[in-house]
């Protein structure tokens, strides 16, 4: 069994904002598959190549144990629906481009969509399926099982440096095959459901996706921006060493020609070059006209998220409900429980109010962390809470720590009209119509926000906090290491004490936080 400490090594290294596999050292192995490639028969050479480099892209050797495991890539016209293992071109009076069938993960079902093939591999990729499109070839699979048994064989032997390629670093031939995986999950500009569309359930911190929600239009121009940085890593690096040897070794061949994969960079055709967003297309033949139809995108993720402008609307309505409750005059100095129950409704209402605003200013979760307890919070701005057993850090941003202080002033001017109250180790609770204080639970913050806000339950605000971090466009927008920072996402080896986090880190941290109030539109609450 591995020990704490491996485990806590292994876990960091899985997770986001880590360190990017070695470029020259998988431009060398890269530069080896392909040569080995070059020397298979002719025939069967241009089909093994895209099936090789569609494995490497896609990351699924993992999932390959046996020659027929290797996928059957095929041709489709741009007519038909998207399909396991489809390939097809499509054209938009520019530059035309080859896609292939990703698989989208939604609501634990797999739906295929039309994704563009990375800038770099389109002139082969898209030379060989117009190949066998020309020769109506549609569904026929690229290579047969004589050639599935030859890739196999080439790409599970060991592989031997060259030579010529002695003084140049080489990297592990099985974490070159797993090349594109590693670099989404460094990659700390993805978003969780992006990487998780990108390498399936081995995704880190898996329970990140059901936080947010993204369209697939948004998701096919991240993958697409995603794998063209990463494979752009590889191409830079074997240009860049000059090495003749190396280079000469990125030649690929279709049926009739050759060309390097060095070439200058190769043009963008124009749907693929929109700012953010990459709409998937179906060809419509309808009265015998040709025409790209844009197709619907679908959203993937949770099935909690909430819009902005509804949580918007939603804090207003919680602002207006506690002044609301507000009784006239000042509080007594002594408050006789049998008739004062006005101002007790309006305090329990005011402690409803902090509640919230906490999960929905902090990301803590409402089943564990619904209050501050005196102990973990120096009226600053970190404090800490109890999460799934441990300590967990939440900053406080300077909003929240006004509000708490006031809702304090409150509290202070309720305890001392009731003398009899016992001190409590929270910083907010309710007091019954004893006198007494009572914790707040998940269940009762439900009542609350049903009334305000029928069908959403408190922990659709973490929901919201998230998704607010993840759609953030001002200067102050985090990396989504830091965004799982904030929400506690974490494996062992991540938490408290295991990980350093520089001032640079917590001043953007901070100034995201301190950006959320003025985007929400938050009112300052005088409750006294």
């Amino acid at each position: 069994m591995s020990s704490s400490n491996e485990l806590a090594r292994y876990n960091r290294s899985q997770n986001s904002g880590g360190v990017y596999p070695e470029a020259l050292s998988c431009a060398v192995t890269l530069s080896i598959l392909l040569s080995k490639l070059a020397y298979v028969s002719p025939h069967s050479r241009a089909g093994m190549t895209l099936t090789a480099l569609y494995i490497w892209l896609t990351g699924s050797w993992g999932n390959i144990k046996v020659a027929d495991d290797i996928p059957s890539l095929f041709s489709l016209p741009s007519t038909e629906p998207c399909k396991q293992h489809a390939m097809r071109t499509v054209y938009d009076n520019t530059v035309s481009w080859c896609e292939y069938a990703h698989p989208y993960l939604k609501d634990d079902k797999i739906e295929y969509l039309w994704q563009p093939i990375p800038q770099y591999f389109n002139k082969f990729f898209q030379i060989v399926i117009s190949d066998e499109a020309r020769d109506k070839h549609y569904e026929k699979p690229l290579i047969n099982a004589e050639a599935k048994a030859q890739l196999f064989a080439l790409l599970s032997t060991p592989w031997k440096t060259p030579e010529t390629l002695a003084t140049l670093p080489r990297s592990d031939k099985d974490i070159f095959l797993d090349y594109f995986k590693h670099c989404a999950l460094a990659d700390n500009t993805l978003t969780a459901i992006v990487r998780r569309q990108m390498i399936g359930e081995e995704a880190h911190h898996r329970s990140a996706g059901a936080y947010q929600r993204l369209e697939s239009d948004r998701i096919r121009s991240k993958i697409f921006k995603a794998q063209n940085e990463y494979l752009q890593r590889i191409i830079d690096a074997a240009t860049v060493v000059g090495d003749k040897h190396l280079q000469a070794r990125y030649t690929v061949y279709t049926q009739k020609l050759s060309f390097s994969l060095l070439s200058a960079t190769p043009k963008l055709a124009k749907y693929v070059s929109g700012n953010g967003l990459i709409v998937q297309y179906q060809m419509d033949t309808a009265n015998g006209q040709q025409r790209l139809v844009a197709c619907p995108s679908i959203p993937v993720g949770s099935r909690r998220f909430v819009e902005v402008n509804e949580v918007c609307k939603f804090v207003a309505r919680l602002h207006q409900y506690v002044c609301d409750l507000r009784p006239l005059g000042n509080v007594p100095t002594t408050l006789d429980l049998q008739s004062s129950t006005d101002w007790l409704a309006y305090y329990n209402a005011a402690t409803d109010r902090i509640a919230l605003l906490f999960i929905l200013l902090t990301g803590v979760r409402p089943t564990h962390g619904i209050t501050l307890e005196w102990k973990y919070y120096l009226g600053r701005d970190i404090a800490y809470v109890k999460d799934k057993g441990r300590l967990r850090t939440v900053w406080i941003c300077s909003y929240l720590q006004a509000e708490i202080k006031r809702y304090l002033s409150l509290q202070t001017v309720i305890r001392m009209a009731l003398p009899s109250i016992h001190e409590s180790a929270s910083l907010w609770f309710y007091i019954d119509s004893h006198g007494q204080h009572v914790s707040l639970s998940n269940r009762s913050l439900r009542q609350v926000m049903n009334d305000i806000w029928p069908g959403v339950v408190p922990y659709q605000l973490r929901h919201a906090f998230c998704g607010l971090a993840f759609t953030c466009t001002s200067p102050y927008r985090l990396f989504d290491d830091n965004i799982d920072r904030l929400m506690g996402h974490s494996n062992h080896g991540e938490h408290l004490g295991s990980d350093n986090i520089f001032p640079e880190t917590v001043n953007a941290l901070m100034n995201y936080l301190n950006s959320v109030p003025v985007s929400l539109q938050l009112k300052e609450m005088h409750y006294v």
